[in-house]
């Protein structure tokens, strides 16, 4: 293997664990902020009005800048390991056309496309929605709140959905990936 094709499947794996490590974390993060600020119950002076659970103002309000992180990583490391995918296959030939090399490339667009369609469709609207929820919060607007908090609860389900098949699709790019290394090196060795 040549140095800049293990370069780019270095950085090309390196890119995917933390692809992975971003979307996992951002998930782990919202199962564990929102049953603890529901168990603080605690009250907001700002949406005093409100007659909602203002836990859910507190821990959504922190989660949209933990996803939002997330997000800007993810479009970076998915940048990335497109880029150095490519670029070992194409330019550096990707060695024998092995099924670790298709799984690897599948579940590679599968999470792009997950991660397009919750960057670009759906959190656009569910953030708005959140937004809109929280304006309305905090001006008294009970009803107009609930039906915001409304839209928001419907649109969450999408953005869970896709998150969990990025990750999985992260997952099976990033093993495939690995296998693929180690069985080459043990080609290349005469194994």
């Amino acid at each position: 293997m040549s140095s800049w094709r293990a370069f780019c499947e270095t950085v090309h794996a390196m890119a995917l664990g933390l692809w992975l490590g971003f979307v996992v974390a951002a998930g782990a993060y919202a199962a564990a902020v929102f049953p603890t600020a529901k168990k603080l119950a605690p009250r907001l002076p700002e949406f005093e009005q409100y007659t909602g659970d203002h836990w859910l103002i507190v821990g959504g309000r922190i989660a949209q800048t933990v996803f939002l992180i997330g997000d800007i990583a993810q479009f970076f490391c998915a940048l990335v390991a497109v880029s150095t995918f490519a670029c070992a296959v194409w330019m550096f030939g990707g060695g024998e056309r092995r099924p670790a090399l298709y799984v690897r490339g599948l579940a590679l667009a599968i999470a792009l496309a997950s991660v397009a369609s919750l960057l670009f469709v759906v959190n656009p609207k569910f953030v708005s929605a959140t937004n809109a929820y929280w304006a309305a919060a905090r001006a008294g607007d009970n009803a107009a709140a609930a039906a915001h908090q409304q839209v928001a609860r419907e649109t969450h389900p999408y953005a869970t959905s896709l998150m969990s098949l990025a990750a999985g699709s992260v997952a099976v790019a990033l093993g495939a990936c690995v296998w693929s290394l180690a069985t080459s090196r043990g080609r290349e060795r005469g194994a």
